[in-house]
Protein backbone atom coordinates (compact mmCIF):
# COMPACT_ATOMS: atom_id res chain seq x y z
CA UNK A 1 0.00 0.00 0.00
CA UNK A 2 2.96 2.36 -0.15
CA UNK A 3 2.43 3.13 -3.83
CA UNK A 4 -0.69 3.12 -5.99
CA UNK A 5 -1.41 3.26 -9.70
CA UNK A 6 -4.59 4.02 -11.60
CA UNK A 7 -6.08 1.16 -13.59
CA UNK A 8 -7.27 2.04 -17.07
CA UNK A 9 -10.96 1.79 -17.80
CA UNK A 10 -12.35 2.50 -14.32
CA UNK A 11 -12.61 6.30 -14.43
CA UNK A 12 -16.05 7.33 -13.22
CA UNK A 13 -17.26 3.76 -12.55
CA UNK A 14 -18.27 3.09 -8.97
CA UNK A 15 -16.75 -0.05 -7.45
CA UNK A 16 -18.99 -1.36 -4.69
CA UNK A 17 -16.78 -4.25 -3.61
CA UNK A 18 -13.96 -6.61 -4.64
CA UNK A 19 -13.49 -10.33 -4.06
CA UNK A 20 -10.49 -12.53 -4.77
CA UNK A 21 -10.81 -16.12 -5.94
CA UNK A 22 -8.20 -18.05 -3.91
CA UNK A 23 -8.48 -21.08 -6.19
CA UNK A 24 -7.72 -19.09 -9.36
CA UNK A 25 -4.46 -17.24 -8.85
CA UNK A 26 -4.78 -13.58 -9.76
CA UNK A 27 -8.53 -13.60 -10.40
CA UNK A 28 -10.50 -10.70 -8.93
CA UNK A 29 -14.18 -9.86 -9.19
CA UNK A 30 -15.56 -6.32 -8.86
CA UNK A 31 -19.19 -5.55 -7.99
CA UNK A 32 -20.26 -2.52 -10.05
CA UNK A 33 -23.42 -0.79 -11.31
CA UNK A 34 -22.57 -2.42 -14.67
CA UNK A 35 -22.40 -5.99 -13.38
CA UNK A 36 -19.52 -8.16 -12.18
CA UNK A 37 -16.20 -7.27 -13.80
CA UNK A 38 -13.41 -9.86 -13.91
CA UNK A 39 -9.63 -9.56 -13.90
CA UNK A 40 -7.16 -12.43 -14.23
CA UNK A 41 -4.01 -10.38 -13.58
CA UNK A 42 -4.60 -9.13 -10.02
CA UNK A 43 -6.53 -6.09 -11.20
CA UNK A 44 -4.18 -4.64 -13.80
CA UNK A 45 -6.72 -5.15 -16.60
CA UNK A 46 -10.46 -5.79 -16.55
CA UNK A 47 -11.35 -7.15 -20.00
CA UNK A 48 -14.68 -8.77 -19.12
CA UNK A 49 -17.88 -7.85 -17.31
CA UNK A 50 -20.81 -10.22 -16.89
CA UNK A 51 -24.29 -9.91 -15.41
CA UNK A 52 -24.29 -6.48 -17.07
CA UNK A 53 -28.05 -5.99 -16.79
CA UNK A 54 -27.81 -5.83 -12.96
CA UNK A 55 -26.56 -3.28 -10.43
CA UNK A 56 -24.25 -5.46 -8.34
CA UNK A 57 -23.77 -4.34 -4.74
CA UNK A 58 -21.67 -7.18 -3.33
CA UNK A 59 -19.67 -10.14 -4.66
CA UNK A 60 -18.24 -13.12 -2.74
CA UNK A 61 -16.35 -16.28 -3.71
CA UNK A 62 -17.09 -19.52 -1.84
CA UNK A 63 -14.58 -22.21 -0.90
CA UNK A 64 -16.06 -24.39 -3.63
CA UNK A 65 -15.35 -21.74 -6.29
CA UNK A 66 -18.94 -20.59 -6.62
CA UNK A 67 -19.27 -16.83 -7.11
CA UNK A 68 -22.24 -15.01 -5.58
CA UNK A 69 -23.47 -11.56 -6.61
CA UNK A 70 -25.98 -9.61 -4.54
CA UNK A 71 -27.85 -7.16 -6.71
CA UNK A 72 -30.06 -4.15 -6.26
CA UNK A 73 -33.75 -5.02 -6.19
CA UNK A 74 -33.33 -8.46 -7.79
CA UNK A 75 -31.90 -10.83 -5.17
CA UNK A 76 -28.91 -13.14 -5.46
CA UNK A 77 -27.16 -14.56 -8.52
CA UNK A 78 -24.83 -17.58 -8.61
CA UNK A 79 -22.05 -18.52 -11.03
CA UNK A 80 -20.56 -22.00 -10.93
CA UNK A 81 -18.10 -21.32 -13.77
CA UNK A 82 -15.96 -18.44 -12.56
CA UNK A 83 -18.35 -15.66 -13.48
CA UNK A 84 -18.98 -16.61 -17.10
CA UNK A 85 -22.67 -17.49 -16.68
CA UNK A 86 -25.12 -16.55 -13.92
CA UNK A 87 -28.44 -17.80 -12.62
CA UNK A 88 -30.88 -16.15 -10.26
CA UNK A 89 -31.15 -18.08 -7.00
CA UNK A 90 -33.44 -15.61 -5.19
CA UNK A 91 -34.89 -14.34 -3.04
CA UNK A 92 -36.40 -12.02 -5.67
CA UNK A 93 -37.37 -8.37 -5.25
CA UNK A 94 -34.73 -7.75 -2.58
CA UNK A 95 -31.57 -5.66 -2.58
CA UNK A 96 -28.63 -7.66 -1.20
CA UNK A 97 -26.17 -5.55 0.81
CA UNK A 98 -23.97 -8.28 2.24
CA UNK A 99 -23.32 -12.00 1.79
CA UNK A 100 -21.79 -14.34 4.35
CA UNK A 101 -20.59 -17.75 3.12
CA UNK A 102 -20.09 -20.52 5.68
CA UNK A 103 -19.65 -23.99 4.25
CA UNK A 104 -22.88 -24.92 2.49
CA UNK A 105 -24.78 -22.04 4.10
CA UNK A 106 -25.30 -18.65 2.50
CA UNK A 107 -26.59 -15.71 4.55
CA UNK A 108 -27.87 -12.46 3.06
CA UNK A 109 -28.45 -9.00 4.51
CA UNK A 110 -31.40 -7.88 2.44
CA UNK A 111 -33.59 -4.82 2.08
CA UNK A 112 -36.88 -4.64 0.21
CA UNK A 113 -40.42 -5.98 0.65
CA UNK A 114 -39.46 -8.12 3.67
CA UNK A 115 -36.02 -6.95 4.88
CA UNK A 116 -33.84 -9.04 7.15
CA UNK A 117 -31.25 -11.79 7.24
CA UNK A 118 -31.98 -14.74 4.96
CA UNK A 119 -30.31 -18.16 4.93
CA UNK A 120 -30.13 -21.02 2.46
CA UNK A 121 -28.52 -24.43 2.92
CA UNK A 122 -29.14 -25.63 -0.64
CA UNK A 123 -27.61 -22.96 -2.94
CA UNK A 124 -30.79 -20.91 -3.08
CA UNK A 125 -33.43 -23.54 -3.78
CA UNK A 126 -35.13 -22.66 -0.49
CA UNK A 127 -34.68 -19.59 1.73
CA UNK A 128 -35.43 -18.99 5.39
CA UNK A 129 -35.93 -15.54 6.91
CA UNK A 130 -34.17 -15.57 10.29
CA UNK A 131 -36.01 -14.15 13.30
CA UNK A 132 -35.86 -10.38 13.41
CA UNK A 133 -33.20 -8.62 15.40
CA UNK A 134 -34.41 -6.19 18.06
CA UNK A 135 -33.52 -3.43 15.60
CA UNK A 136 -34.83 -2.53 12.17
CA UNK A 137 -33.49 -4.90 9.48
CA UNK A 138 -32.93 -1.80 7.34
CA UNK A 139 -30.08 -0.87 9.70
CA UNK A 140 -28.05 -4.05 9.07
CA UNK A 141 -25.08 -3.31 6.82
CA UNK A 142 -22.66 -6.20 7.35
CA UNK A 143 -22.76 -9.80 8.52
CA UNK A 144 -19.83 -11.92 9.74
CA UNK A 145 -19.39 -15.03 11.83
CA UNK A 146 -18.19 -18.58 12.27
CA UNK A 147 -19.45 -21.66 14.06
CA UNK A 148 -22.87 -20.82 15.51
CA UNK A 149 -21.92 -17.15 16.07
CA UNK A 150 -23.25 -14.46 13.78
CA UNK A 151 -22.27 -10.81 14.11
CA UNK A 152 -24.45 -8.12 12.53
CA UNK A 153 -23.19 -4.56 12.16
CA UNK A 154 -26.03 -2.07 12.28
CA UNK A 155 -25.70 1.52 11.07
CA UNK A 156 -25.76 3.74 14.13
CA UNK A 157 -26.73 0.80 16.38
CA UNK A 158 -23.42 -1.05 16.92
CA UNK A 159 -22.78 -4.76 16.75
CA UNK A 160 -25.32 -7.47 17.53
CA UNK A 161 -24.36 -11.03 18.42
CA UNK A 162 -26.10 -14.35 17.98
CA UNK A 163 -24.65 -17.57 19.38
CA UNK A 164 -27.47 -19.76 18.06
CA UNK A 165 -27.10 -19.18 14.29
CA UNK A 166 -29.39 -16.15 14.19
CA UNK A 167 -32.30 -17.34 16.32
CA UNK A 168 -31.72 -14.76 19.09
CA UNK A 169 -29.64 -11.56 19.23
CA UNK A 170 -28.04 -9.39 21.92
CA UNK A 171 -26.03 -6.17 21.64
CA UNK A 172 -22.26 -6.60 21.86
CA UNK A 173 -21.12 -5.61 25.37
CA UNK A 174 -18.74 -2.73 25.93
CA UNK A 175 -19.37 -0.84 22.69
CA UNK A 176 -20.69 2.72 22.83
Amino acid sequence: GKTWQAVAGWRGLRINQFAEDPARGGRLYAATPRGVCISDDRGLTWPACRLTDQVVLVVRVGGNGNVYAGVYNNGLFLSRDGGETWQSVGPPSLSIYDILLRGDRVYLCAQGNIPGIYRTDDEGITWRLLPALPISPAEIIQLEGNGDRLIAAAAGRGLWLSDDDGLTWTPAPGLP
